[in-house]
């Protein structure tokens, strides 16, 4: 029987958690702890462009400012990992 480091009850071997308190039981695996910063990017006027311009010039703007904000997160070791919205296509 393995006795639960957190609240001492006894529990079977096959256990991994504490079938009491639910804390990991020895050698059982602890999650991963990671920070995430979400950032949310709007382009202001946007939609009023789109009409207002080709959509090559629309694609190539787009295309501009999504690269822009690939850099600016690479630089201090963050990663995209997707755009999506209007023009993320």
């Amino acid at each position: 029987m393995a006795r639960c480091p957190e609240c001492g009850n006894r529990n079977p071997p096959e256990f991994r958690y504490c079938g009491f308190c639910g804390h990991p039981l020895g050698g059982a695996p602890q999650p991963e702890k990671r920070w995430a910063t979400i950032l949310f990017y709007d382009l202001s006027g946007f939609s009023r462009f789109t009409h207002e311009n080709d959509l090559e010039i629309t694609h190539r703007e787009v295309n501009e400012h999504l690269s822009h904000c690939r850099r600016c997160a690479t630089r201090y070791g963050g990663q995209i990992d997707k755009f999506f919205g209007d023009g993320s296509g």
